[in-house]
């Protein structure tokens, strides 16, 4: 036998024992496991930002799933999605930091638990209407996305709707996901009756919230880690929660406020300060009415409250015009405004700023 024929069989017998350790098959830069005839993704490698493309058939088979942690911190620039590829695992492109587009064919069916975690360049993602189910415990799946401002729902989906690129799970009336790149205040619309765990998660920029009594449950971590929260108003009853709510590491926590005629208030909700939210108009007293050249009355209530004045002057057809966010920073504080403002009949009335 000569050399090259021995150094061949080598080759082969190596080759062969590789596929009998290996449990993975290898394509280009896609590495699979097989299941049941068909594959799963669970590793890609390749060097530099890249747009990436799931294969539909690989090695002659389908390519039906992404696994676990698939493209964990691949520099990967967008990604397309086929629609044979079934699942996509939890963690499946965690912290692809360069990732700005997502593709998802419609045929994908679910999506699992923080899938997008860290994707910090993710600035909106389309979801068909095949998806059927997001994320396990905790739907979050897209933990600190901060760029994320947009999770736009087919309107065929069966199961998940979104309005102002909120996503909803309308089977069940829940609040799935609030993309974390969303700022300023949100208000919870009227029938949602559950926040799902972890769904404000990393939403930094939130300052201000308000739900409303349709809400009578709160998920695990539903607002852990929202830096910029400050005021949470509730307008219904307490609803059911855990300490773990409005979990918050090192910085100070957001403060509940609750109307003062709704039940199961206290001093405290979920491990964080709760105050009524109780202002009134003084009627009586020295400031109430014209003094000079202006029309003013006291405001009480809550000390380091905000509170709204509006005005209108048809209590038939109202149309109330905000006129001051004023701050009761000594539990009290005085409005008013020039009587010329005042002459053809106007109206006052107090609400919370969000």
């Amino acid at each position: 036998m000569n050399p090259k024929t021995t150094i061949s069989l080598v080759a082969l017998l190596l080759a062969g024992l590789l596929l009998l350790v290996a449990p993975l098959s290898v394509q280009a830069q896609f590495e699979y496991t097989t299941n049941g005839g068909s594959l799963t993704v669970v590793a890609y490698s390749y060097d530099g930002p890249v747009d990436v493309a799931i294969p539909a058939t690989a090695n002659g088979l389908p390519v039906t799933g992404i696994g676990d942690e698939a493209f964990a911190d691949c520099d990967i620039t967008s990604v397309t999605i086929p629609a044979n590829v079934g699942s996509i695992a939890g963690a499946a492109f965690y912290f692809c930091i360069y990732l700005t587009n997502v593709t998802l064919a419609d045929g994908v069916t679910n999506i699992g638990d923080g899938a997008f975690y860290g994707c910090v360049s993710l600035s909106s993602i389309d979801i068909p209407a095949s998806v059927v189910s997001v994320g396990g415990g905790a739907p979050a799946m897209f933990y600190d996305c901060s760029s994320l401002t947009a999770i736009n729902v087919d309107t065929n989906n069966a199961f998940f709707s979104s309005s102002n690129g909120v996503m909803f799970d309308k089977t069940r009336s829940t609040l799935v996901e609030y993309p974390a790149g969303l700022a300023g205040v949100y208000s919870i619309p009227s029938g949602v009756t559950d926040i799902a765990p972890e769904a404000f998660v990393y939403c930094a920029g939130l300052t201000a919230i308000t739900i409303p009594p349709s809400v009578t449950n709160l998920g695990d971590y539903a607002f852990a880690e929202c830096k910029g929260l400050t005021s949470v108003y509730f307008t219904g009853d307490a609803p059911a929660a855990d300490s773990t709510v409005f979990y918050l590491a090192y910085t100070p926590h957001p403060t509940v406020y609750y109307l003062a005629n709704n039940t199961g208030w206290g001093s405290t909700f979920a491990g964080v300060p709760a105050a009524p939210w109780n202002m009134l108009i003084q009627v009586s007293g020295a400031n109430f009415g014209v003094s000079g050249d202006s029309f003013g009355f006291n405001i009480t209530g809550t000390t380091n409250i905000s509170v709204v004045v509006e005005a209108c002057t048809n209590l038939a057809s109202p149309v109330w015009n905000p006129l001051q966010t004023l701050t009761l920073t000594a539990g009290s504080i005085y409005f008013s405004e020039p009587l010329g403002t005042n002459l053809g009949g106007r109206y006052y009335r107090i609400r919370s700023p969000f």
